[in-house]
């Protein structure tokens, strides 16, 4: 699989949190990234994890897109965190999205 583009990555994180949030409940959320990465062609994907997979370490969150966005941002977060609260993680990504893509077109 050739590397994802930053847009990319964002574009792919995404569709698969958005299809993971329209599941029925209840499901373990693991499994259901698991489910879509398989379907969509991206199984070899890092931790299940297109943010992860374009930093190309282990553990390098310091470089995670979303926290190019938010230097606070951590997908464990206790508020939003991705496994014990997938919709709220989803409108968290959403709104990261929404202000990176507000300052690619200032530039």
């Amino acid at each position: 699989m050739k590397k994802l583009s930053l847009n990319e990555t964002w574009e792919q994180c995404l569709k698969m949190w958005r299809w993971i949030v329209r599941q029925p409940c209840p499901r373990e959320v693991d499994a259901l990234k698991i489910e879509w990465l398989e379907k969509n062609g991206f199984d070899s994907i890092r931790a299940g994890c297109f943010f992860c997979e374009f930093t190309e370490k282990d553990k390098a969150c310091s470089r995670c897109p979303g926290v190019k966005i938010d230097r606070y941002f951590k997908c464990w977060n206790e508020d939003y965190e991705w496994e014990e609260k997938p919709a709220t993680f989803l409108r968290k990504i959403t709104e990261l999205n929404k202000i990176r893509l507000a300052k690619r077109s200032k530039k």
